[in-house]
């Protein structure tokens, strides 16, 4: 019998470790990927339960009514601020109180012959009579919102300045529908942020909503474009007095998602920019909850009567 040495072949050694460590790392990868799959979809039922889960624990009494009698925003599940609306034997909201922190500041509603909102005064409670602003509304042949002035007082409504948001005008296409928003600013505003101040609102409508708004700053330059989607339900403010109403409000639906594109980068990298709203609604389908992406931290409920 002949005894023969076999001489190894280092190189087809290394090759073929190569392949296996090869195979080895598909095979992790594979399973890398099919466990972050599913580590995904778990997260996701995780998110969407606890969003929820957090509704659920909240200790909501669920109103039904044909008028808004207050909105009131809880951070963390504390109570941050209250708005309350009071109104008179014929419905009309003629005040409301908003407080926070111990501060209170009260708006009293004015009407016209024709029961159009004519002008909002607010006084701050804490430096009563002191401190005081007014919105007055104007409005075009049509009876349409044309515009609303602000002016602001330092000494008891004696004399009225200019705010720092002077004018808001309202530009309407021959279907009556507002295509157009401006914001006039004081002109002693430094020129630096002229850039960061958005000035003009253009909107599309598709089925009686509003789907997208570009917004531009003052320097003409395209700041923000802002894409919504909306659900079935009809937007509340719709049945509102016009206190709670602007023209880009008039939407036939309410907002549940909203896209937003930042031209300028101005945005901050923490804010959401496919932001998401829920609601929880009564009976007749008006919103009594919400929360919004925008502010995680925060829910919203509104009380009728």
């Amino acid at each position: 019998m002949n005894n023969q040495k076999v001489v190894e072949n280092p190189i087809h050694d290394i090759q073929t470790i190569r392949y296996k460590e090869s195979e080895i790392d598909q095979i992790n990868s594979r399973i890398k990927n099919h466990i972050m799959k599913h580590l995904f979809l778990i997260a996701t039922i995780l998110l969407l339960a606890l969003g929820c889960s957090r509704d659920d624990d909240l200790n909501l009494q669920v109103t039904d009514g044909d008028r808004l009698v207050s909105h009131v925003e809880f951070f963390n599940s504390s109570e941050r601020w209250t708005v309350e609306y009071f109104y008179d034997d014929q419905g009309t909201p003629v005040k409301s109180e908003a407080s926070a922190m111990g501060i209170l500041i009260i708006y009293y509603y004015v009407y016209d012959e024709q029961n159009r909102l004519k002008k909002i005064k607010e006084v701050n409670d804490l430096i009563r009579d002191t401190l005081l602003r007014k919105s007055e509304h104007f409005y075009d042949e049509m009876g349409r919102l044309e515009r609303i002035s602000k002016k602001i007082s330092f000494d008891h409504a004696e004399t009225y300045l200019d705010n720092f948001i002077t004018e808001i005008r309202y530009h309407y296409d021959e279907n009556s529908q507002l295509y157009r928003k401006e914001k006039l600013h004081r002109d002693s505003l430094p020129d630096a942020s002229w850039n960061f101040t958005i000035e003009n609102f253009y909107y599309q409508w598709e089925d009686n909503n509003i789907a997208v708004v570009e917004e531009y700053n003052r320097m003409g330059e395209l700041a923000f474009t802002r894409e919504f989607e909306y659900d079935n339900k009809v937007n509340y403010k719709l049945m509102q007095p016009e206190i709670f109403v602007k023209p880009e409000k008039l939407t036939q639906n309410n907002v549940t998602r909203e896209v937003i594109t930042d031209h300028l980068n101005h945005l901050p990298s923490s804010a959401c920019t496919v932001c998401r709203t829920t609601y929880r609604y009564n009976a007749s389908g008006k919103p009594v909850l919400y929360r919004t992406q925008k502010e995680p931290d925060k829910h919203f409920v509104l009380t009728y009567e």
